[in-house]
């Protein structure tokens, strides 16, 4: 839903700022902490990098693990309590050295992966397994208080989500961080509205409850929820893939409008503030927001950049089962996490200081064009070289419906990062003829090139990462004519109330 990072992002930009320590610990001393990270004392990955995990749950509890009166869930569009409760958002947070540019990587809620201990499911099940069998044991060990169960139960959740991130994406996870339905609600109303561009009028009343024009326009509350809840009736797609588009342009026009409209020096709203995320956030008990500040000084709003892992299929059926998932390819996400934050991986998933072969420059990449398109290859081996690749031959071939990765034995990190350079639908396959140090790239009829990466999921992801971009960095941003909705004649008038906010579907 995006409202766990809505409320990270808050506290990022009361560290940018380097606004009123004091306040700061007024934050600290009020927030729900819970034990829910099983290693030692934590130490620095290699890199010295910090990575969050950020998760927003359909909870009808306060983070003190008290009931949410039932007029405020009916409020909210909470749906009626069917007794799981799953992880409706992940977000993996990562910081690097000295806090430069943030990145925000959302994970699909419905992604097929294995659940340690649990078999395969969908990744935002993780969390709901392992709490329901925590509340088994507790009840069965005399345990009646409500509240106490609910905290309890909900460490147990969140060391299985922190577990099943680590293990698909080979990143250790340094802190972690939860909110709840009604904690969205009151952020949001805290710093007045967020900013918010529709491509398409949308009509949602049956799901999230959204009834939105085209255009910009400003959201809160109830209505700031429903943006970023609605995943039915969406024009262009209806999956947790626009979902995640929403809530990342959503978050970026939030952290603008905190860092550039006076909301950190306002005394009221930054006490409504704070007092929403105490409300709603539960944090690692070793999260120290003031040695957390030290650290993050450096920080801006232009910081953060939000991206999404790579998908496989968004209408999976997984064999034996009857759900329809999200199919992503764990080696392919990892691949992705370590190229997008700098922090590699080795093969058994654990963070390494080491580039994949030595990095790009000593990857020879040979491009074979099997796709029937002319020119292919040369384009996409004059693309990769723009990456640092080293340039190696180019061909043509029998036409084949895949594309195909091939690298030689003991080196599938070479082909990895190929194929996170050319954002395509690959098959990583070991080849015993490939020479050491080269990736043969077979282009099938399924890659398009990159002239054509705006028609894919991935390409799709990295227009509105640019859009975000825009609002991140306003002062770089081109100037542009504000969308234009219809009128009942056919015609066109200017948006009101336009704003900064990067236009999604």
């Amino acid at each position: 839903m995006g409202r766990t990072a809505l409320a990270v992002v808050s506290v990022f930009a009361l560290v940018a700022t380097g606004y009123a320590w004091s306040t700061l610990q007024k934050a600290q001393d009020g927030l729900q902490t819970a034990d829910v990270l099983d290693q030692g004392p934590a130490e620095k990955p290699p890199d010295g990098s910090v990575d969050i995990l950020l998760v927003g749950m359909d909870s009808r509890t306060d983070a003190k693990g008290n009931s949410l009166p039932a007029a405020q869930l009916d409020q909210l569009h909470a749906g009626p309590d069917t007794g799981e409760l799953d992880t409706d958002t992940m977000i993996l947070i990562h910081i690097p050295t000295g806090g430069g540019q943030a990145t925000g990587i959302s994970i699909p809620r419905d992604s097929w992966v294995n659940i340690p201990g649990y078999g395969m499911g969908k990744i935002n099940s993780a969390y709901g397994d392992a709490k329901n069998t925590a509340l088994r044991k507790l009840k069965a060990g005399g345990l009646t208080n409500p509240a106490q169960l609910d905290v309890q139960s909900n460490q147990a959740g969140a060391k299985e989500a922190i577990q099943t991130v680590e293990q698909l994406t080979g990143i250790g996870i340094d802190h972690y961080a939860a909110v709840n339905l009604m904690g969205f609600y009151q952020i949001s109303n805290a710093i007045g509205g967020v900013p918010v561009c529709l491509l398409h009028p949308v009509n949602d009343t049956k799901w999230s409850g959204a009834v939105f024009p085209a255009g910009n326009f400003t959201v809160k509350g109830v209505q700031a929820l429903e943006f970023v809840r609605q995943r039915h009736n969406i024009p262009g797609g209806s999956t947790d893939i626009e979902r995640e588009q929403r809530q990342q342009a959503f978050m970026a026009s939030m952290a603008h409008k905190i860092l550039s409209e006076g909301v950190l020096t306002s005394p009221s709203t930054l006490d409504s503030l704070i007092g929403a995320v105490q409300s709603a956030i539960t944090v690692d008990n070793r999260w120290n927001l003031i040695d957390f500040a030290q650290e993050m000084s450096g920080m801006s709003s232009g910081a953060i950049k939000f991206q999404t892992v790579p998908v496989v299929n968004i209408d999976y059926r997984p064999p034996g089962s009857s759900v329809s998932a999200v199919e992503i390819d764990p080696a392919q996400v990892s691949a992705f996490v370590h190229g997008t934050t700098g922090v590699p991986t080795n093969a058994s998933g654990s963070q390494t200081t080491q580039s994949p072969a030595g990095g790009n420059a000593a990857i020879t990449v040979d491009v074979t064009n099997a796709s029937g398109a002319t020119g292919l290859a040369g384009e996409v081996l004059d693309q990769l070289a723009s990456k640092g690749f080293t340039k190696g031959e180019t061909g043509d071939a029998s036409h084949r419906s895949q594309s195909v990765l091939f690298y030689p034995s003991g080196q599938e990190a070479n082909a990895q990062a190929v194929q996170d350079a050319l954002n395509g639908k690959f098959t990583l396959e070991e080849g015993s003829s490939v020479p050491s140090g080269h990736v043969w790239v077979y282009l099938g009829r399924n890659y398009h090139g990159p002239s054509d990466a705006a028609d894919t999921v991935v390409g799709r992801h990295q227009q509105v990462a640019t859009d975000i971009a825009a609002v991140l960095h306003p002062q770089a941003a081109p100037t542009t004519t504000a969308p234009a909705s219809s009128t009942p004649d056919g015609g066109t008038k200017p948006i009101s109330d336009a704003g900064s906010a990067p236009c999604v579907n």
